[in-house]
């Protein structure tokens, strides 16, 4: 959106002016400058997230941004760090995305970090323009992106992305350090590292929870004994770890790996979505179904205060969440050992008494050659995925 601002400019009797005062007859010319207004960032990521995507729709995402091009095992179809705001501060989407460039089994190449970078639409194609906003130095990320979420961390009016990281995914893997991308108000970036121990971070969801009007952080990680966390803003630029807003019925090794935070009731406060693997398939971790912690007001959850969300025989693990006029709807995908992520499920459910129906089932791969749908999305009259190579939809 553009706002034009009228500056009256009197042209003097003489060129280059004199000092007298206009003339009843001196012309008097009307210059119209323009200025953009950027597009506001929303409170909390999932909000920055829903209205993007009901604005701009699927999009076809650059295959270009996985520079170990065809490597067994190197990068995905569709890169799971993939979001959408006003980066450039220009009033249109750009797209940010984080690449993943290791090579799981090439021991030569299980250390190399993938790089982020930003995109802007051009004749209807997303052109690389990340030198705009971003040095060559800062480019550099984690090792594996599984979420960028979206929030003005720093309350100045620019977009920044933490990126959950879970670094080597595959047999000693142990997890790595969690990057935010931090805007500054001259309008770059800063790739920062933060200084927090390492973790498996599977998910991760930004809104204020303790009222101070600062975006905080919740992750799961599947490293610690305790797999969900809030990362407190201390408004510097930097986070603090809590683990006494989250319900100590997760401690124990819980798998967590996907996460939400959501404002169901519409009273300004955001409950927490946490969903995990209902075959509990996994040696030493408990199943964790999906399910809502209810807000208690204050930014605390307890086991005490949860809905439970109804179960999708065969499809037990909850990868994304939606809520739009009542209605949650989930992507899910299988779970059992012998049908690990073979298959996409999209699941209704009535927020207040909980009826639950399935909109689609699938187990066969998409056109793209991926099984599941990671980023659900609303778009018109339909559900669908924010990656347009999935081909996929489904009426709401």
């Amino acid at each position: 959106m553009k706002i034009a601002l009228l500056a009256v400019c009197f042209i003097l009797s003489a060129c280059g002016g004199g000092g007298g005062s206009p003339t009843p007859d001196s012309p008097v010319k009307l210059m119209v400058s323009h200025v953009v207004k950027p597009i506001t960032v929303l409170p909390s990521s999932y909000e920055n997230e829903m209205v993007a995507a009901k604005i701009i729709g699927p999009q076809h995402i650059p295959k270009e941004w996985r520079p170990c091009g065809t490597n067994l095992m190197c990068g995905e179809n569709v890169p799971m760090a993939v979001a959408y705001a006003d980066f450039m501060r220009d009033g249109t989407y750009s797209m940010i995305l984080h690449s993943m460039e290791y090579n799981k089994v090439n021991p030569e190449d299980r250390n190399r970090k993938g790089h982020i970078k930003f995109y802007q639409k051009q004749n209807d194609t997303w052109v690389d323009n990340t030198s705009k906003i971003l040095k060559a130095d800062q480019t550099e990320g984690c090792l594996h992106a599984n979420k960028a979420v979206v929030a003005d961390f720093m309350q100045n009016g620019m977009p920044s992305v933490f990126f959950a990281c879970s670094g080597f995914d595959g047999p000693g893997g142990v997890g790595e350090k969690q990057h935010i991308l931090m805007g500054q108000r001259d309008g770059t970036y800063k790739n920062i590292e933060l200084s927090l121990p390492i973790c498996m971070c599977g998910s991760a969801s930004a809104a204020d929870i303790n009222g101070d009007g600062y975006p905080d952080i919740l992750v799961s990680d599947d490293w610690l004994n305790m797999p969900l966390m809030f990362l407190m803003n201390n408004k510097d630029g930097t986070f603090t770890i809590d683990y006494n807003r989250v319900p100590k019925e997760l401690y124990q090794r819980s798998n967590i790996w996907a996460t939400e935070l959501i404002d169901f009731d519409g009273k300004g406060k955001y409950d927490a979505f946490v969903a995990g693997m209902e075959a509990s398939s996994l040696v030493g971790k408990r199943s964790t179904p999906a399910r809502l912690y209810k807000n208690n007001g204050k930014g605390f959850f307890t086991g005490d205060n949860k809905i439970m969300l109804p179960p999708l025989e065969g499809f037990g693990y909850a990868v994304d969440i939606m809520y739009q006029d009542g209605y949650i709807y989930l992507s899910r995908t299988t779970d059992l050992p012998e049908l690990y992520y073979r298959g996409s499920a999209i699941q209704k459910i009535n927020y207040k008494t909980l009826e639950s129906t399935v909109l689609y089932k699938n187990y066969n791969p998409f056109p793209d050659g991926t099984t599941w749908v990671n980023h659900l999305i609303p778009y018109g009259n339909t559900i669908t995925s924010l990656s347009s190579t999935h081909y996929f939809s489904v009426g709401k």
